[in-house]
């Protein structure tokens, strides 16, 4: 093992799942040394011993990971095991709508090839800006967007039954560069959702956990390496892509305006400013107004988190106190003050007691398949442990979703 942390810290960057504060219990670095902890280094799920001058299992060549948000496209170049760029950018199609379905109708209605291209370029765009050509190319996404990046026909996305053309792995290349992207689960429950189970273990772990992402299509799941239940809950927008910022920044000026008053326990602004917004500056110095609309679409996106959860939990015959862990994937970055997030009615404070966040764990699935000689098996294994939960067809869903759009806390 290397002692020269600062010959690695130049190297290498921080893994962008990293919190940085060492009691994940998710790889080895919790318990070695700081010089192993700060290298950067790939590192394995729970049991995993880390990467390379550990266990000599460095892999070897260039490696470009992406994974295909609704909203943002986050990719890591891998050469010989190290992460040597990571970044982003939004996704292109964004132009024909904010969410999966308006994409999908698009290409219904003619656009499916200008969708690929966008794509495509987009990655490509990523490639060039870790100004290195990988050798191949490992992707994830949510079902919609792999179903465009293929060329595939989005209709069965968007009437019942929800049949996916295709949730097997899928080959292809870009720029003359061959590809490989995850399975999906379901129609709404997708590669890059499956790429983060595994990322935190649950094909090996026997405790239950919960797994949010507090992404555009709020796919969520519960269980362990026995049985595994999975389900969507559409965001939308508001915690990825929001004019307010990120999902952390939306729930903390949430959470303020409502202790403050300025927006009621039924979402309403203060007369002041109900017809032109709550002015609001953000953490980059921008302007912007919170309007009625920005609010309620908080509301909408929180009370199908919660009542996604609420659901997953009762039909998977468990408790809130059988919940080993609750990790929550999306954009809340070193956010620690889960108190808000169960003040505006996001998260039951019980489960916000057991949070770790966990950044962008389709990502980090993708970096834990690198590192383990890509094992098709594994990933097909978990995919075929769980089973999807249609939240529409519990009966008790819609009484559920609209109580919880209340921003009284629990």
């Amino acid at each position: 093992m290397k002692n020269n942390t600062t010959d690695l810290k130049a190297e290498i960057k921080r893994p962008p799942f990293c919190t940085g504060r060492v009691n994940c219990g998710l790889c080895k670095s919790c318990i070695l040394a700081e010089s192993v902890r700060d290298a950067g280094i790939l590192s394995g799920y729970p049991g995993d011993a880390l990467i390379g001058e550990i266990n000599n299992r460095l892999p070897s060549g260039s490696i470009f990971i992406a994974d295909l948000g609704t909203t943002t496209i986050a990719g890591e170049f891998i050469e010989n095991g190290r992460i040597t760029f990571s970044g982003g950018i939004p996704n292109s199609q964004s132009i024909y709508g904010s969410d999966v379905v308006s994409r999908s109708e698009a290409s219904i209605n003619g656009h499916g090839k200008e969708l690929k291209s966008l794509i495509s370029k987009d990655i490509s765009k990523l490639i060039t800006q870790a100004k290195s050509r990988p050798e191949r190319i490992i992707l994830s996404g949510n079902t919609t967007i792999i179903h465009l990046l293929k060329g595939y026909d989005c209709s069965g996305l968007v009437s019942y039954p929800f049949t996916p053309v295709s949730n097997e792995w899928q080959n292809g290349d870009i720029d003359g560069i061959p590809y490989e992207a995850f399975p999906g689960i379901s129609a709404y429950v997708g590669g890059d959702a499956l790429s983060g189970l595994y990322a935190l273990g649950y094909h090996i772990n026997d405790k239950i956990c919960l797994f949010i992402d507090l992404g555009t299509n709020g796919e969520m799941a519960i269980g362990n390496r026995e049985k595994i239940l999975v389900t969507s809950a559409a965001a939308g927008p508001a915690f990825e892509g929001s004019l307010i910022g990120t999902a952390s920044d939306v729930i903390s000026v949430t959470s303020s305006l409502h202790k403050e008053g300025i927006i009621d326990d039924n979402g309403l602004l203060a007369d002041i400013y109900f017809e032109e917004g709550y002015p609001y500056v953000r953490r980059d110095s921008r302007r912007i107004l919170i309007t009625q609309k920005d609010i309620r679409n908080i509301q909408m996106a929180k009370s199908a988190v919660y009542t996604g959860c609420e659901l997953l939990i009762k039909n998977y015959g468990i408790n809130i106190g059988d919940i080993d862990k609750v990790y929550i994937s999306g954009g809340m970055g070193n956010f620690t003050d889960m108190g808000a997030a169960s003040d505006i009615g996001l998260i039951k404070k019980e489960l916000a007691e057991k949070v770790l966040l966990m950044g962008n764990t389709s990502l980090m699935g993708l970096s834990r398949y690198v590192s383990n000689c890509e094992d098709r098996s594994t990933i097909d294994s978990l995919k075929n442990k769980c089973s999807e939960l249609i939240l529409a067809n519990d009966p008790d869903f819609q009484d559920m979703y609209l109580d919880h759009m209340s921003f009284s806390s629990d």
